[in-house]
């Protein structure tokens, strides 16, 4: 594994990996994390940003299990089984917390400075996904608020806000109590059941999302729908296009 000033293009450092596990069909991913770097595929490795020494590396999934995924966010990294979260220092490797995901399966995990957030999909034919809020110091549950239906996309944070998709809502919550603060109903035509998830857009004062029947975008300060397209044949079109399109036909408008 190799550092490169990205300035110059010059080699900073070159670590080799002794004995590594060579895996075709595993992916090979490599992500910062505060004063380390994690390379992630059959076995997990934490390396020096500074200087490229190895600070520990372990088997992966290990105890984790087949199911398991390693999250870095920001300076922390997590590991998930799929029915629970575990805070790893990166620098050890070693435990911080470790909490179970109660009434539900994990899906996918992003933070803010207080909290860790978790998108779960609940138990049983056809649950509602949920949103869990864990303290990122200690792992202990904040709250846990139902979306009454999927997820249709990965949860957006700004400042005291989530930002979230359902097939049929827009929806903020607060992020220290977990309280809907609007949820706005999508536009019918807008509602059909998709593959691709949204892309949410959180811009100073409107919120876009993209999907693939259509772009629409709320007010963020209350929910208010201030537009709804309908892309006609929209499955699989470009999001990023889309929504810078969109952007600039309804500035003027809002």
């Amino acid at each position: 594994i190799s550092s490169v000033n990205v300035k110059t293009g010059s080699e900073a450092w070159k670590t080799p990996i002794e004995n590594y596990p060579v895996d075709k069909t595993t992916r090979l991913d490599v992500s910062i994390m505060g004063d380390a770097v994690l390379l992630s595929g059959p076995e997990v490795a934490a390396f020096s940003a500074s200087d490229g020494k190895l600070l520990w590396r372990m088997p992966f999934p290990g105890p984790f299990g087949p199911k398991s995924a390693a999250i870095p966010l920001g300076d922390d990294l997590y590991f998930s089984d799929g029915s629970s979260i575990t805070r790893v220092d990166p620098a050890s490797g070693k435990q911080v917390w470790l909490t179970a995901v109660s009434d539900g399966v994990f899906q996918a995990l992003t933070a803010d400075e207080r909290s860790v957030f978790i998108l779960m999909k609940g138990s049983g034919e056809n649950p509602p996904d949920s949103i869990a809020a864990l303290d990122r110091n200690t792992g202990k549950q904040f709250w846990n608020s139902s979306l009454l239906d999927r997820a249709a996309s990965p949860i957006s944070t700004e400042k005291n806000l989530l930002y979230v998709t359902t097939p049929a809502s827009v929806i903020a919550l607060d992020a220290q109590h977990g309280s809907v603060v609007f949820r706005t109903a999508i536009p019918t035509e807008l509602q059909s059941r998709r593959q691709l998830p949204d892309i949410l857009r959180v811009e100073s004062n409107r919120i876009i999302v993209a999907r693939e029947t259509g772009v629409l975008a709320v007010r963020k300060s209350d929910g208010k729908l201030l537009f709804a397209d309908r892309v006609v044949g929209g499955t699989g079109f470009t999001y990023d296009y889309s929504t810078a399109m969109r952007s600039e036909e309804h500035t003027s408008e809002l």
